[in-house]
């Protein structure tokens, strides 16, 4: 398996790789597929669950629509998003019905029902990047739905997807713009479960300008699940939640973060015994500690920032983020003893 880190900077040459259902509706007059509007349907909720394997994650949504209105019957698409400039999407694409996709094993069901999908072809810049690299709804997975009025109405999809590797970095991310094609989304529940010990977060994890009303941590079973959930969302066309997914520690083999971010105690909940230890031992690889546990040093010897330069060990060279970080780390591991 290729173990991969991930920075912020390289957020935008990663995938928005899935995405909410929208409405679909077809232009006049030609080809192209638009996003539409149901004011009267709201999403009442919404729960993602999105499980990140070693070299692939599953993805499990399940939304309850309230329409508010008459009786609509309406083209429902999945989006699937890609990055024009980007040529790289192609070696992961999957065939399907004689057109390439990026996810697989795609299913979808309506009030329990399965529906057949119907591909789509759109046309759609959603969000503007740099004037090189620009972001289109490529094609819809699209059923027909009936939305009774005044009832409200369960839809479910869940497909599978490869992480995008570019210059030693991975990113999932989901497209909840879509969702201003409906009234609103009142409750959105996100369920992020980290099946391998080689992966986790390494930034801090939302929605841009919709703060979670709630945050926790469960790590029953060896399993570690982060739970995020909003109320009454405030979405654009282009709003995403993304997660930045790095492997073993903090920083990457170009960067130390430690001395100017303080983490979210969270952060650290979700990392298991080994990774809170290599985490903690980061902090002192980077001022030059001399480590008697030879393992130790030799994985931190790879990093570009290891300052192995014999000079005398001192904490006091530590900064205030360094040490709020450090204090944060050493008392989750003494609750994981």
């Amino acid at each position: 398996m290729k173990k991969v880190a991930v920075s912020l900077v390289l957020l935008f040459l990663a995938y928005a790789c899935f995405a909410n259902d929208t409405l679909v509706q077809k232009n006049s007059g030609g080809n192209d597929y638009i996003i539409g509007e149901a004011n009267d349907i709201i999403i009442e909720s919404e729960i993602l669950q999105i499980d990140l394997f070693d070299d692939y994650y599953h993805v499990s949504v399940d939304y309850v629509f309230r329409n508010e209105g008459a009786e609509a019957v309406l083209e429902v698409g999945f989006p699937e998003i890609e990055y024009q400039s980007d040529d790289d999407y192609i070696k992961t694409r999957v065939i399907q019905n004689d057109v390439q996709h990026k996810l697989f094993n795609f299913k979808t069901s309506v009030n329990g029902i399965n529906q057949n999908i119907d591909f789509a072809d759109a046309d759609i810049i959603i969000d503007t990047v740099s004037p090189k690299i620009y972001e289109k709804i490529m094609h819809f997975y699209k059923k027909t739905v009936t939305f009774p009025a005044k009832q409200k109405t369960n839809i479910h999809v869940e497909y599978d997807n490869f992480y995008l590797n570019t210059h030693e970095s991975r990113a999932v991310e989901y497209l909840l713009g879509s969702a201003v094609c409906w009234g609103k989304i009142e409750n959105l529940k996100v369920i992020a479960t980290l099946n391998s010990e080689q992966i986790f977060f390494n930034s801090d994890l939302g929605i841009i300008n919709n703060k979670p009303f709630d945050i926790h941590v469960e790590t029953e079973n060896e399993l570690r699940k982060l739970i995020l959930s909003y109320k009454d969302l405030n979405l654009e066309l282009d709003s995403k939640l993304y997660f930045l997914i790095a492997d073993g520690i903090f920083g990457c083999v170009w960067d130390y973060y430690f001395d100017y971010k303080v983490y979210p105690r969270y952060m650290f909940e979700l990392l298991t015994k080994e990774q809170l230890r290599l985490s903690r031992n980061l902090i002192y690889a980077f001022h030059g500690y001399k480590f008697k546990d030879k393992k130790l040093e030799e994985r931190f010897k790879k990093l570009g920032f290891y300052k192995d330069n014999n000079k005398p060990f001192s904490e006091s060279s530590f900064n205030e983020k360094e040490r709020a970080n450090l204090e944060l780390i050493m008392s989750v591991e003494k609750e994981k003893l």
